[in-house]
């Protein structure tokens, strides 16, 4: 298994990145893939987006699929992570967080995790990032 926990919105060749990863993975390796969507910017603000370094505006299921395709990597599933009520917590966290006691923020992160869980208004068009497992295509 092959964790890129937001990683790929940071590299200018995700394609020639991921070759590199699948010379050296068995046919059966996993990568757990965590990627922003185009709609990240839109919620944490394009200043937020630039700060952070990332150097695309996002993922999201097509353009990461084919990204993985061209690497040789083939998409097992898709998880949406941050439906439109964990996005106003994520909002709060990351532009207020520094204000905030770190109680408080801790509390927040409880909540995060707890909406998240119950977030029914969530899918591609709502989520600010996406979960996708994959797997190496046969050679």
């Amino acid at each position: 298994m092959v964790l890129l926990m937001d990683f790929l919105e940071h590299i200018p060749e995700p394609v020639n990145f991921l070759l590199d990863i699948k010379e050296i993975c068995a046919e059966d390796t996993d990568l757990i893939i965590s990627v922003p969507t185009p709609r990240y910017s839109k919620v944490f603000g394009q200043d937020f987006h630039l700060e952070v370094g990332h150097v695309c505006d996002g993922f999201d299921i097509h353009s990461l699929t084919q990204v993985l395709k061209s690497a040789g990597f083939e998409v097992r599933s898709v998880d949406y992570n941050t439906g439109l009520f964990a996005q106003i917590f994520c909002y709060l966290m990351y532009n207020l967080g520094s204000l905030l006691p770190k109680k408080i923020m801790m509390i927040m992160g409880w909540l995060f995790a707890l909406f998240r869980k119950l977030d029914v208004l969530n899918g591609p068009g709502i989520s600010c990032s996406m979960f996708v497992v994959a797997r190496r295509g046969k050679a």
